[in-house]
């Protein structure tokens, strides 16, 4: 009797032990990695040749809204994005894309480098696949860092970059992989997995940790990027990857920039609390959309004016 008294004991405890961890785990969205959702309907998506590499993406929502291109982190693929593009399609057209060697994308050679520069041609080559002119861009992590490789190099393609969870310079070699990104890794691992050989995971995996130690870059670098670019320079007040002195320096490196700084969330916060992460881009793309609409307006209205003059010149000299 006293061995089904002492087991009845240790297994409430045991029950309450669970309740309250996950008590703090529901306040601690840092410390939680919610399941990866999916694209919504239709998400077969398109793939085109880039660079002798085939490249996936789609596009959701109408021709005539504004384009939004959204990029993902390294190892993972565009349906981490899911989340953002239910919520903004309606207003957006919105486009996703499969970074090379990422998710529905071909997958890598042993024989092959990969580097931000190659990953920021290939989308430049959709951008003149899809006939778009600039975007405004979504980065997350990698994706963050091609936008800031576009920043730099090829700004006329953007009206405005929101990067979340950037970084400038490699981390420290020793440094231990946190719990919750390890279970990051082991998700991406099994989804890659379902449409790609174990090989081609073990190649890209190598192939971005060499990019990875050696991605380093300067102030000299940022200093290309153009006064009148507007940049959200944004990340989680946990994030267990990226040093917030990073996110500091990049900060007061791009003189335009502002900074963001997520409450309670770490370096998955569009999956943590995408309430908050979709309300937050639905401000920075209100404020960049009707900004860079209205310059377009006054080009037009600008051009316009000159055929006019130009017009009644040419009557005046006609008519004298």
């Amino acid at each position: 009797m006293i061995y089904l008294f002492l087991f009845t004991i240790c297994y409430f405890l045991q029950i309450i032990q669970t309740q309250n961890i996950n008590m703090i785990n529901s306040k601690s969205l840092w410390l939680n990695l919610p399941s990866t959702p999916s694209l919504p309907s239709p998400n077969q998506g398109h793939s085109i040749e880039i660079n002798n590499h085939r490249i996936w993406y789609n596009i959701y929502g109408r021709s005539t809204n504004p384009p939004v291109l959204f990029l993902h982190g390294g190892l993972a693929n565009s349906d981490y994005w899911a989340l953002q593009i239910e919520e903004l399609q309606s207003e957006y057209q919105c486009i996703v894309m499969d970074s090379r060697g990422h998710g529905r994308s071909s997958g890598l050679l042993s024989t092959e480098n990969l580097s931000y520069d190659l990953m920021t041609s290939d989308v430049i080559a959709l951008l003149d696949h899809l006939h778009f002119d600039k975007v405004h861009l979504i980065g997350w992590s990698d994706g963050a860092n091609i936008g800031l490789n576009l920043a730099m190099n090829f700004p006329q393609r953007l009206f405005s970059l929101f990067s979340f969870g950037a970084n400038y310079k490699s981390g420290e070699s020793d440094t231990p992989i946190p719990p919750l990104f390890l279970t990051y890794l082991q998700r991406v691992e099994i989804e890659y997995k379902k449409t790609h050989s174990d090989e081609e995971y073990q190649i890209l995996f190598g192939t971005l940790l060499k990019m990875w130690a050696s991605s380093n870059l300067t102030k000299n670098d940022f200093d290309r990027i153009p006064f009148d670019l507007p940049i959200w320079i944004v990340c989680g007040d946990h994030d267990e990857v990226i040093p917030r002195e990073q996110t500091d320096t990049m900060f007061k490196w791009i003189i335009q920039s502002g900074q963001l700084i997520l409450p309670r969330t770490s370096h998955f916060a569009f999956l943590q609390d995408p309430q908050m992460f979709n309300l937050i881009l639905k401000q920075f793309l209100n404020e960049n959309t009707n900004s860079s609409t209205n310059l377009l307006n006054c080009s037009n209205f600008l051009n316009h004016s000159l055929n006019a003059f130009i017009f009644i010149f040419i009557l005046r000299l006609l008519f004298q």
